[in-house]
């Protein structure tokens, strides 16, 4: 099957056989894609290959990957289609991705993944990345509007098959029912080569001969209610009962919650209750504050909702009255297809819903480090970088910092840091304190569940540091390396860049290579409103590391 997303190749970076590193100038590009231009081409088509083998069956019906496929999905009640938000970057369409396996899980249904995502930084010349992927201007190509104040040259987009940044395989074997956008089309009947809506809104001419029912936008969540999973069961107490004198009321909760606020801090609520009764909720207050009509719910640190990692759960509390379960309200609809309509991700938690139990957040957060992450060659390319950073370390650990630059510095998100030699000293003040960490605490270098082949010392004062940056300015990447950083291109070497094929011209595949990276680092720093800060913390909780072995701030 061929899918209309362009075939891309490659040209641009050179190998440079078993040079220690390629750098940013402009003429060693150039050379560098007249010498390999051949070499490059040949391992593009072997990572189109290798990140496409789901889509390359012959649409016979005969195989057994289509017989598998086939009972995939009517394993489950029909499909879950929604509106993706193909505008934003990666790290934040994964967010919405991992939400979205979860809603079709509640409901039974098999998910239908975006067919394409929108790079969006070429980091070498344009003409080079045009033969990557279509380049489109995401401004009249996509029309939302969320790029009219960007220029022309930072308005251009790549179009890239999803399987280049999702490993969609391992997720069909972890989490299970999960098609492409092109598997749907041919499961139904369709022209499999179609590639949806420019903007990821769902089109309802692909349903074909399927029944079809909206979720309206309004209807997920609504300031009125807090959305859950499921609806907890029902108290064993008997709310009717009379209550002695001493025993909790609802108003000695209601008196925990600030004004229009349908959720408290569980923590805060104890205190409360404490303060003006005297009573002491318990270490499991579920069944105590049920009697009085409220309910724990889980979710994650509202601190980390920017970046959404599942790492530090929470518990709040909501009256009973106010919990609208997902399952409740969608799980008996029939039809077919299932459509979650609108944007449903900015200013929401991970999974964009609470849930009722600390069992059902935990599967959650498994869900999003186990299953969801970028194909194999980003964590092969990983390891031979770990092992370049421990030569130039003389075998220590080295530790690794994110620095956003680019849009950050520009919409002035950066603060003090805009200055790139004050972000400098910004990242090693927080290094230090890593070093500081591990040095109290070298156990710390030991991952869980992980053999490691040899024992790692702990990093030096002086030690170079793994910098991922999203920096372009040659003067400013000479001060991050002065200072001590090591970016991405000084440890690609021929045979990562031949693996990586044509993504090594793009910043948005890069990227993930670089948050694979930071996942074998012993200490990591990184900014707590970034979503690539954020994807490296999933990638270092899903390694094993410890929690006290990053830092974001």
């Amino acid at each position: 099957m061929q899918l209309t997303i362009p075939l891309f190749h490659s040209s641009g970076y050179t190998p440079l056989g078993r040079q220690p590193a390629f750098r940013d100038r402009f003429s060693l590009r150039r050379l560098a894609g007249l010498v390999v231009a051949t070499l490059c081409a040949a391992g593009a088509l072997l990572w189109w290959i290798d990140i496409r083998w789901s889509d390359e069956i012959s649409f016979t019906g005969e195989n057994q990957f289509d017989q598998d496929l086939r009972a995939l999905v009517e394993g489950t009640t029909g499909y879950f289609v929604r509106d993706w938000s193909l505008w934003l970057g990666w790290n934040n369409l994964r967010y919405i991705i991992e939400n979205a396996l979860l809603h079709a899980q509640l409901l039974n249904r098999t998910l239908v993944l975006p067919a394409y995502i929108y790079a969006r930084t070429c980091l070498v010349d344009q003409s080079v990345c045009a033969s990557v992927g279509q380049q489109v201007d995401r401004r009249t190509y996509i029309g939302t509007g969320v790029d009219d104040n960007l220029s022309e040259e930072e308005r251009q987009g790549w179009i890239l098959p999803l399987q280049m940044m999702l490993d969609v395989p391992h997720l069909r074997r972890t989490y299970g029912p999960v098609v492409t956008f092109a598997e749907f089309l041919y499961l139904t009947g369709q022209d499999p080569s179609q590639t949806g809506q420019r903007n990821g809104t769902w089109d309802v001419l692909h349903n074909g001969d399927l029944t079809y029912g909206p979720i309206e936008e309004g209807s997920f969540d609504s300031p009125s209610y807090v959305r859950v999973d499921e609806l907890p069961s029902a108290p064993s107490s008997d709310r009717d009962a009379p209550l002695p004198s001493d025993f909790l009321r609802p108003g000695d909760v209601a008196g925990a919650f600030n004004f229009n606020s349908l959720v408290a801090d569980l923590s805060h609520v104890r205190r409360r209750v404490y303060a003006g009764r005297g009573l002491d909720l318990g270490d499991d207050p579920n069944e105590l504050l049920a009697s009085v009509g409220y309910r724990v719910v889980h979710t994650f640190d509202p601190a980390d909702w920017v970046v959404k990692t599942p790492l530090r759960p929470v518990a709040q509390v909501a009256s009973e009255s106010v919990l609208r379960g997902l399952r409740e309200d969608f799980g008996a609809q029939t039809e077919q297809i299932l459509h979650l309509q609108g944007e449903n991700h900015n200013d929401r938690p991970p999974a964009a819903l609470r849930f009722t139990s600390s069992e059902k957040i935990s599967a959650f957060a498994s869900l999003v480090l186990r299953d969801v992450r970028p194909p194999p060659v980003y964590f092969a390319i990983a390891g031979r970088v770990d092992h370049r950073m421990r030569v130039r370390t003389g075998g220590r650990a080295w530790m690794a910092a994110h620095a956003r630059r680019g849009d950050f510095v520009k919409l002035g998100w950066s603060g003090a840091d805009a200055d790139v030699q004050e972000q400098l000293k910004h990242i090693t003040s927080k290094l230090k304190i890593g070093r500081e960490t591990l040095a109290a605490e070298p156990p710390l270098l030991q991952r869980a569940g992980h053999e490691q082949p040899e024992a790692l010392s702990v990093p030096q004062l002086g030690d170079p540091f793994f910098l991922a940056t999203d920096e372009r300015d040659p003067d400013a990447r000479d001060i991050l390396r002065r200072g001590g950083g090591v970016l991405l291109q000084d440890l690609l070497e021929g045979e990562d860049l031949r693996d990586l094929g044509a993504a090594a011209h793009l910043g948005d595949t890069m990227s993930v290579l670089a948050q694979a990276v930071i996942a074998r680092a012993a200490f990591f720093y990184g900014n707590m409103h970034s979503s690539v800060s954020g994807g490296a913390q999933n990638m270092r909780a899903a390694a094993g590391w410890d929690s006290r072995c990053s830092l974001l701030d």
